[in-house]
């Protein structure tokens, strides 16, 4: 049933609506920009399988929703994050990564694979000054240490 009640996009654009905030059904057919039978429809299916609850007249993610799209959000952060960078994680062998760490893939959000193909190692050191000097903040993932871009991090 929940699957179910993922697999219409309608559906989880309301439900991102509603993790935002609580909301009325005049605001989330506002926001959705779902007509009213439509809206109702999903609406009805969420709450049969328990996503979200009403009080009042306003609708709201439950504890079960919250859960559920939290996990969902992670899910999606993580495919956005890899398709990114499909081809660098295809082509290069993670076994030797940690579990946890592949796991946290969508913490990434918008990031740079930096890469010294056949040049000199040092190039990282170039390319990753680049990214530095036009960032606003930054987290870095590296299979070497940087001790030089010290300064950058917080101690």
């Amino acid at each position: 049933m929940i699957y179910e009640a993922f697999s219409s996009q309608r559906r989880v654009r309301t439900l991102r609506q509603l993790q935002l905030s609580p909301a009325n059904f005049s605001k989330l057919q506002q926001k959705t920009g779902l007509n009213h039978t439509s809206l109702l429809i999903h609406l009805r299916k969420l709450l049969s399988c328990g996503l979200i609850e009403k009080e009042g007249k306003v609708y709201k993610l439950s504890q079960t929703g919250k859960l559920i799209y939290g996990t969902l959000d992670k899910l999606d952060r993580f495919i956005i994050a890899f398709e990114r960078g499909i081809d660098f994680w295809i082509e290069h062998d993670l076994s030797t990564s940690p579990e946890e760490l592949l796991l946290r893939l969508g913490d990434l959000g918008h990031y740079e694979i930096v890469s010294c193909k056949n040049e000199n190692p040092m190039c990282f050191v170039e390319r990753i000054g680049k990214i530095l000097s036009k960032s606003r903040w930054v987290r870095i993932v590296s299979s070497i240490s940087l001790h030089i871009y010290h300064f950058c991090l917080p101690r």
